[in-house]
């Protein structure tokens, strides 16, 4: 929904798994906890159990689960990027469907790693009230928070070149905030954080994304043609890390 787009379906969850299998790598599996409860979120872990694993195709590793808070109004979801003006009233509702859904999927698997959804932009109005607030009612069942990063090139070189310095400051920021929660609950359980979005993405966003026909099947909306400044930009994000 957040993308606007149609999504048949028809590489799912057996597909995936089937390919990590494959690739020799652990999935990272994203729930909707903005559009779906805790009981869907139990159900998929479910069908990932060794003893289920006739429901997926192949063996996969373990599964790595991101308690996923996108679609929230609270200007913090993953892939929206407005901020709505019911946003108080939804943190209240998705803070507590995140700990509900993070006990019934630990019951199914106390071995699972759960993450669960920050800003997806350090300049979101939300930034830090939302990460305190999420981490205030699931500190205990989570592992990870989330960090996202697009790098873009609206102005001049020197400024898109030296972005990667913000994102590092965004990253500062995020361990702060989380150890400021533990802080306060007195705990010496440290979160780490899962980078799990980050590239360079302007062109297509602005230009292309826009324009297409809405709901269309697999529009190319993140497709970009990238250049060597890109690529520049794209290695000083990994210094950091």
């Amino acid at each position: 929904m957040a993308w606007f787009s149609t999504e048949p379906n028809s590489f799912g969850t057996n597909e995936f798994t089937g390919w990590c299998t494959a690739a020799d790598v652990a999935p990272m599996i994203a729930v909707n906890r903005g559009t779906r409860g805790g009981d869907a979120a139990r159900n998929l872990v479910e069908i990932l159990q060794p003893s289920r694993r006739n429901c997926v195709v192949g063996a996969p590793p373990q599964a790595r689960l991101e308690d996923d808070l996108m679609g929230s109004s609270c200007g913090a979801s993953a892939m929206r990027w407005r901020a709505l003006a019911d946003r108080a009233k939804q943190c209240r509702r998705l803070r507590g469907s995140c700990k509900r859904g993070g006990q019934m999927m630990r019951r199914v698997d106390h071995t699972i790693e759960l993450a669960v959804c920050g800003s997806s932009l350090r300049n979101m109005p939300s930034f830090g009230q939302w990460e305190e607030t999420v981490l205030k009612h699931s500190f205990d069942y989570v592992d990870y928070i989330s960090i996202h990063t697009y790098l873009e090139n609206y102005s001049h070189s020197a400024s898109f070149l030296a972005s990667t310095d913000v994102m590092d400051g965004f990253i500062d920021e995020v361990v702060v905030l989380a150890d400021a929660v533990a802080a306060k609950r007195r705990s010496k359980k440290r979160l780490v954080l899962s980078f799990d979005e980050w590239n360079v993405w302007y062109r297509t966003r602005n230009e292309v994304a826009p324009a297409v026909d809405r709901w269309s099947m697999a529009p190319p909306i993140l497709e970009e043609i990238y250049t060597m400044e890109d690529a520049l930009a794209s290695g000083g994000a990994c210094i950091p890390c």
